[in-house]
C-alpha cells in the first residue's frame, strides 16, 4: 500500500498485469476447449478493471474513480463520435485495403449487420470494454496530473499493447497470428483518440467503455482479412486498419495540439 501511495500508475499497471497473465498465461497450451479457453479470456481481460479498484482503495482516490465510472450525463456528440470513429477507421481502413490491391472476403463470409448490437453489448461487458475503468478512468486522469495528454497516451498505449502480448501465441486466439508490430503501432494510435474522447467527454468513462467495444465490435465487418501482395513485400491485412488509426490520430493531434501537446496542470 505505501508503495502505491508513491507510485499509483505504476502499482496498477503491475496489478493489472499480474492479474490478467495469471489466466492469460494458461492459454498458450489450451488447444481445444474453447469454452475454457473463452472463461480464462473473459476473466482475465477485467485485471484491469480490478486493479482500478484496488488501487484507487489503496491510495483514496476511490469515489473519484466511481464518479468517473458512472459519469453517463454528458453531451449526446460524445456518444455519437464513440460509435462513429470506429465506424470512420474501419471504412478507411477498408479503401487502403482495396487501394493497396487487396482481396476482400467473400460476403458470405461476413457477419450480418443485424448482429451488431448484439455483438457491440458483449463486447463492451465481455470483450474488452471493461478494461477502460483502468486505462481511462483510473491511469489516465493520474498520469495527466505528470504528462501532457500526448504523453500520457504514449505511456498507456504501450502498455496496454503489450498487456495483451500472451494473446498473441494463444493458438485459439483472434489475436494469434497478428502482426504484433502492427497491432502495437495501431494501439499507439487508438490510444491518443480514448484521450481526446476523455478529454471532450470530462472523464466519462462510460464513453470510453463504448469507443473501446465499438472498436472492436466492428472489426467483425472488416472484409479485408487476407494479407495483400505488394512490390515492397507482403502486407499484413492488419496494416490498413493502423494506417488508417494513425490518419484520425495524426488529425486530432493537429486539430487539437494545443491541448494535446499543453503541459500538465
Amino acid at each position: 500500500m505505501k508503495m502505491a501511495k508513491k507510485a499509483p500508475v505504476i502499482s496498477f499497471f503491475v496489478l493489472a498485469y499480474l492479474l490478467s497473465w495469471l489466466f492469460w498465461l494458461p492459454l498458450l497450451f489450451i488447444r481445444e476447449s474453447q469454452e475454457l479457453f473463452m472463461l480464462f479470456l473473459i476473466v482475465g481481460g477485467q485485471g484491469p478493471f480490478v486493479a482500478a479498484i484496488i488501487v484507487s482503495k489503496w491510495v483514496g482516490t476511490f469515489k473519484a474513480f466511481t464518479r468517473l465510472l458512472l459519469m453517463w450525463r454528458v453531451h449526446i456528440r460524445w456518444y455519437l463520435a464513440a460509435l462513429a470513429l470506429p465506424v470512420l477507421i474501419a471504412i478507411v481502413g477498408y479503401g487502403v485495403f482495396v487501394s493497396l490491391g487487396g482481396t476482400p472476403a467473400p460476403a458470405q463470409e461476413i457477419l450480418p449487420l443485424y448482429f451488431y448490437p448484439l455483438v457491440l453489448l458483449f463486447v463492451m461487458i465481455l470483450g474488452g470494454g471493461l478494461e477502460e475503468p483502468g486505462w481511462r478512468g483510473f491511469a489516465l486522469p493520474v498520469l495527466l496530473k505528470r504528462y501532457s495528454p500526448f504523453s500520457a497516451s504514449i505511456i498507456i498505449g504501450v502498455v496496454w499493447a503489450v498487456w495483451h502480448l500472451p494473446l498473441f501465441f494463444a493458438p485459439l486466439s483472434s489475436q494469434y497470428g497478428l502482426p504484433f508490430g502492427w497491432y502495437f503501432l495501431n494501439t499507439l494510435a487508438l490510444s491518443v483518440i480514448f484521450t481526446w474522447l476523455f478529454l471532450q467527454s470530462q472523464g466519462s468513462t462510460v464513453i470510453a467503455i463504448i469507443l473501446h467495444g465499438n472498436v472492436n465490435a466492428v472489426l467483425n465487418w472488416y472484409p479485408g482479412l487476407s494479407d495483400i501482395p505488394t512490390a515492397w513485400g507482403t502486407l499484413p491485412f492488419f496494416a490498413p486498419i493502423t494506417i488508417a488509426s494513425w490518419l484520425l490520430a495524426g488529425l486530432l493531434l493537429f486539430e487539437y495540439r494545443r491541448q494535446f501537446f499543453a503541459p500538465a496542470q
